[in-house]
């Protein structure tokens, strides 16, 4: 019933509130003032509990956190 759809709308503004709260702060932390892709893609990363609610999504031009070992990092 009605109930359903404001209980629904509930739980999206949480998570809207808290996605854009841990995107913000990654933004932040690296210097910058708009909040992209990018670091929405981190903030739900880093966060453990995000991390498993979103860990089969896909974050358009949110590109991925690098993981190159030091050893196959060419040094001059």
């Amino acid at each position: 019933g009605v109930s359903s759809g404001i209980f629904m709308a509930g739980v999206l503004q949480f998570l809207a509130e808290e996605i854009l709260i841990l995107s913000g702060q990654v933004c932040i932390q690296n210097g910058h003032k708009l909040i992209a892709p990018k670091h929405i893609n981190l903030a739900l990363r880093s966060d453990e509990e995000m991390s498993k609610l979103m860990f089969n999504s896909q974050i358009s031009q949110g590109n991925i956190q690098e993981n190159i070992h030091e050893h196959l990092i060419k040094r001059n």
